[in-house]
């Protein structure tokens, strides 16, 4: 039997708040764009069941990834 600790309070802050700067980090960018990003990074999807999942062209998928990601850096530096 596994044993499965519940996260402490600590944890759970740091969590909360990486998921509160990767918001600010989209904030602006089309709802498209950003979630293919979370489908991406967070969800762990690969580009084309994204693709297929959202009824886009993989080519759109790697523009919405490109596009994300130049946003992110162009907001964190």
């Amino acid at each position: 039997m596994t044993n499965i600790c519940a996260p402490s309070e600590e944890e759970i802050a740091l969590v909360h708040e990486a998921l509160v700067q990767i918001d600010l980090m989209l904030h602006g960018l089309p709802q498209r764009v950003r979630h293919v990003f979370i489908l991406s990074r967070l969800d762990g999807l690969p580009q084309p069941q994204i693709a297929k999942h959202m009824g886009v062209s993989l080519a759109t998928v790697e523009r919405d990834l490109r596009r994300a990601f130049m946003h992110c850096l162009s907001v964190s530096t």
